[in-house]
């Protein structure tokens, strides 16, 4: 005789997870220099660019989920907005957005389930997201990247990027200011680096090749360390390695202290400092 009060309950609890979709537009004038404000509950991101001073935005919504959009100033802001099911089921719902900001802009963007995709744009870039992948290209500023489950990857970024994951690799490419990148489990390669670096990991290698001054500092507790600089780039080098031996393009001309697991060495003639440490492989270093 319980059995369908208790069918019945349960029922309810699942009506908030049917799925259903729907489609959201809007157009919002704003001038060039303001700030994009996204905070999702789920759902993915996607930012591009164009020369009119408005904000387009284009949404897929699933489950029982709205958005709040607003102006104020010149920012605009986008919020997840809805019911929320019986005992939290389905609070939420997922969004799957789109937007076209002025080129000159900057976005802050947060979601606590999906991906985020940012290309050309000229200002700053926060991205946060608990649950996937981060991607930026073409960013005339500095890039603030975070995400707890996935990777991040950074291209063409002329200014500092700071890249921090827990549960993927991070590759950067061509990026004109300082890095900072860190992860637990994953790689970590940097192409065309054209300052400093700054990167550790403890579940993987770390790549640099440096196009500018070789400098900062390069850190793994779980593989090995490779480094390529330009030809005759001179710079002050700190290496240590417990489990494998440190490896001197012989090409560079050096005075310091040498050893199979340890060198502090000013390679060809010395400058800046870089330092390279790994509890778990080898250290390469070679001119290209």
């Amino acid at each position: 005789m319980r059995t369908l009060p208790i069918l019945f309950l349960f029922s309810l609890l699942l009506a908030p997870l049917a799925s259903w979709a729907d489609d959201y537009e809007e157009t919002i004038d704003v001038p060039f220099g303001g700030t994009l404000r996204v905070d999702l509950n789920r759902g993915s991101i996607e930012v591009e660019t164009h020369d009119q001073e408005r904000v387009e935005i284009d949404a897929s919504l699933r489950g029982k989920v709205g958005l709040d959009v607003h102006r104020d100033g010149d920012e605009v802001i986008v919020r997840s907005a809805g019911p929320q099911g019986f005992f939290g089921f389905g609070r939420g719902g997922r969004v799957r957005i789109r937007i076209r900001v002025p080129q000159e802009f900057h976005v802050d963007l947060n979601t606590r389930g999906g991906n985020i995709d940012v290309q050309k744009l000229i200002g700053h870039v926060v991205a946060r997201t608990s649950g996937g992948r981060i991607e930026v290209q073409q960013i005339d500023g500095n890039v603030a990247a975070e995400t707890s489950g996935g990777r991040i990857e950074a291209k063409e970024v002329d200014g500092d990027l700071f890249a921090s994951t827990s549960g993927g690799s991070i590759r950067a490419s061509e990026v004109h200011g300082e890095i900072e990148a860190e992860t637990s489990g994953g790689t970590i390669r940097v192409s065309k680096a054209a300052s400093a670096v700054f990167a550790r990991t403890s579940g993987g290698s770390v790549e640099v090749d440096f196009s500018g001054q070789p400098a900062g500092d390069l850190r793994t507790t779980g593989g090995s360390i490779e480094i390529e600089v330009p030809k005759g780039a001179g710079f002050h080098l700190r290496a240590r390695t417990s489990g494998g031996q440190v490896d001197l393009d012989d090409e560079f001309h050096a005075h310091g202290s040498v050893s199979k697991s340890r060198v502090d060495v000013e390679l060809n003639g010395g400058g800046s400092d870089l330092e390279a440490h790994t509890s778990g492989g080898s250290i390469k270093v070679k001119q290209d």
